[in-house]
């Protein structure tokens, strides 16, 4: 049998979130009675995921505190490459193109003439996909491109012909937290 593992990454500042994040990292920030990485995992644990793994970075000592009673691997992350943050846009920044239910391409703009989807910040790899993944994450961190990698990851994938499927969400309920703003609306959307 397959052991469907899930990754989580929580190693980024959240540096626009200002004072709420001064002391604590954006994944322990709470969302009704829970936090948004608690909701992450139990949602992961529901959906029957054999193994989940926390990348961490900015308050890593935190969050491996907070995780002590969960069943999770803790992956610190020194270089904390998930620093991703310009608010400047109207839309969420993971807009992407989808054509024949494939994605063609990623950006961190909004072009309502080429994009008709958003991505919500989960991937699903299969093991062959594994060594261009592997090899496109090296490639970033050689030319020390670290600034926005996940898209750009994405991106190197695509170009690299990685064919990769769009699964639409079906208008579920997400809200990328990103800033005050969103925490504000999801801790109204999910309270």
């Amino acid at each position: 049998m397959i052991k469907i593992q899930a990754i989580i990454l929580a190693a980024g500042k959240g540096s626009r979130f200002h004072n709420l994040t001064k002391t604590i990292p954006k994944c322990l920030l709470s969302i009704g009675n829970t936090t948004i990485l608690d909701r992450q995992i139990d949602l992961l644990i529901e959906n029957n995921i054999d193994e989940i793994f926390v990348v961490t970075g900015h308050y890593s000592d935190l969050i491996q505190k907070h995780l002590k009673k969960k069943n999770v691997k803790i992956i610190k992350n020194r270089n904390n490459c998930l620093m991703v943050d310009d608010p400047i846009y109207k839309f969420d920044n993971h807009s992407v193109e989808i054509k024949n239910n494939l994605i063609k391409n990623i950006n961190f703009n909004y072009d309502i003439l080429k994009h008709n989807g958003q991505f919500i910040g989960i991937l699903k790899f299969n093991k062959s996909s594994l060594s261009l993944l592997k090899k496109s994450i090296n490639v970033l961190e050689k030319n020390n491109n670290l600034d926005g990698e996940f898209i750009r990851l994405i991106k190197s994938l695509i170009n690299n012909k990685m064919i990769i499927h769009a699964h639409c969400v079906n208008k579920k309920i997400w809200i990328n937290v990103n800033d005050k703003i969103n925490l504000d609306d999801a801790r109204k959307q999910f309270n």
